[in-house]
């Protein structure tokens, strides 16, 4: 089965038959460069709904399934600084989409590490972006504090796991073990503390964990749940894995 952009846009939008989903999502699982041609047409999408080139049907299919992602939304944002950025340095022509993913990446130079737009091409008006993201001093490397959780009520010393982080730490990473037979796709990730949701994004499976990396300020001392959902064409499905801890600061 090879498909057009077309064929992917209606995919990810909800507007694929069922029966042409379950097909497609099998040979994903199984093709890295079907799920990265997807991953593309759903960067593409946010561009075209950043610059109003989708119909109004195609808009609220976006809102609903795409732009109710933490990824999806991120993406749009992208999309609408890149649009700005262009119109500020005079770039009013349409440039296509290997244009526009050079001048995402010089953005994403500039803003500190979004996966966003992944095409190639090159503008004067991008080489003009390429030459003020240099002309900015490089970040200091955040400073994690680096765990690793397994699914479960997780035990020790008879009671929920202690995090211990140090006051100078910028980052939380949490590895969360993947149960056994977990499918490449992506995932909802979210941290809870008395059932309010603390930080939560859409992840991809990498290898056998997911890696999440909020910012150590948004935690205060206390009990925490993660729970792990997988995405489908924007709905969330049944809760996969849970994780829970006890955040100290010593």
């Amino acid at each position: 089965m090879d498909l057009d952009r077309e064929q992917l846009v209606s995919y990810l939008l909800g507007e694929m038959p069922e029966e042409g989903k379950v097909a497609l999502e099998q040979r994903y699982f199984v093709s890295d460069d079907l799920f990265t041609e997807l991953l593309v047409a759903e960067d593409e999408l946010a561009y075209d709904y950043a610059a109003n080139r989708l119909s109004r049907e195609r808009r609220r299919r976006f809102d609903a399934t795409i732009g109710a992602t933490e990824r999806g939304r991120k993406n749009v944002e992208l999309a609408g600084a890149l649009l700005d950025a262009l119109r500020k340095s005079h770039a009013h022509r349409v440039m296509g989409y290997w244009g526009i993913g050079i001048a995402a990446s010089i953005l994403l130079a500039i803003a500190g590490g979004w996966t966003g737009l992944r095409l190639a091409g090159l503008t004067r008006e991008v080489e003009q972006l390429r030459a003020v993201a240099a002309a900015k001093p490089p970040a200091a490397n955040p400073v994690e504090a680096a765990f690793f959780l397994t699914p479960g009520i997780s035990r020790g010393d008879g009671g929920t796991s202690r995090l211990a982080v140090r006051p100078e730490a910028d980052v939380l990473r949490l590895d969360l073990l993947a149960p056994p037979g977990t499918a490449a796709a992506e995932y909802l990730v979210e941290f809870r503390s008395n059932e309010v949701v603390v930080w939560s994004q859409s992840l991809p499976l990498s290898g056998r964990t997911w890696t999440a990396r909020p910012a150590a300020r948004l935690f205060a001392p206390g009990d925490y749940e993660v729970s792990v959902r997988r995405v489908t064409a924007g709905e969330q499905g049944p809760e996969l894995a849970n994780y829970s801890f006890r955040l100290v600061r010593p």
